[in-house]
């Protein structure tokens, strides 16, 4: 049995939960978060036990994920590995399609139905929606949130941070800046400037990130 256990919490907690049951031999055995979230997570009525993270001490039989996902998780996850020596497991739902030339780094998740084509690299913590489809060659640096049904051709770069709405498209060689967001829908042309949000078809400029 797979131990696994939630290391800070935010509105993915459905989906980490889907990908460890379909596993086999797994299991979400706890939330530890800080002390803010417990009170909203006992709301909820969870079956998972919480655990505050000022009191959490690692076990040997536990493995990791890293549950605050893109910009708001960097504080976490280096607190955890620097200062405790965690290192966070890859989640991969079984019937994901992962090219043998594809690398995916520590932290990463992937759901339900995503394609990775050869020579795609996954950074760190980087959470892969539903029905994502990756051309090759294509580079998510750290932290990205892609969200499901989006389709990234070939030769893309996804800088650090940045968030790619559901069902967007970014056709080849276009590079995407740290923290930029693509909305919803949107169809990506050109490069998109770091801190920056694009939307419509084809995707235009509508605000900058402060």
């Amino acid at each position: 049995m797979k131990n696994y256990v939630l290391l800070g919490c935010d509105n993915f907690l459905g989906s980490f939960h889907d990908i460890i049951s379909a596993q086999g031999n797994c299991c979400l055995k706890k939330i530890v978060c800080q002390d803010s979230q417990i009170v909203q997570l006992s709301q909820a009525n969870l079956s998972i036990p919480v655990e505050s993270l000022a009191t959490f001490i690692p076990q040997s039989d536990e493995v990791y994920l890293c549950g605050l996902l893109g910009k708001k998780g960097i504080a976490l996850h280096q607190q955890l590995r620097d200062k405790m020596g965690i290192s966070f497991d890859t989640l991969i739902h079984p019937n994901a399609i992962i090219s043998l030339t594809a690398h995916l780094s520590p932290g990463s998740v992937i759901s339900a139905g995503v394609i990775i084509g050869s020579s795609v690299v996954i950074g760190d913590n980087c959470f892969v929606g539903q029905g994502v489809i990756f051309g090759h060659d294509t580079v998510l640096e750290n932290y990205v949130i892609i969200q499901s049904g989006a389709k990234l051709a070939g030769h893309i770069r996804v800088g650090e941070g940045a968030i790619i709405g559901m069902g967007a498209t970014i056709i080849e060689d276009v590079y995407i800046g740290n923290y930029a967001r693509i909305e919803p829908g949107a169809v990506v042309l050109k490069d998109v400037p770091a801190q920056t949000v694009v939307s419509g078809v084809p995707a235009v400029f509508k605000e900058v990130i402060n």
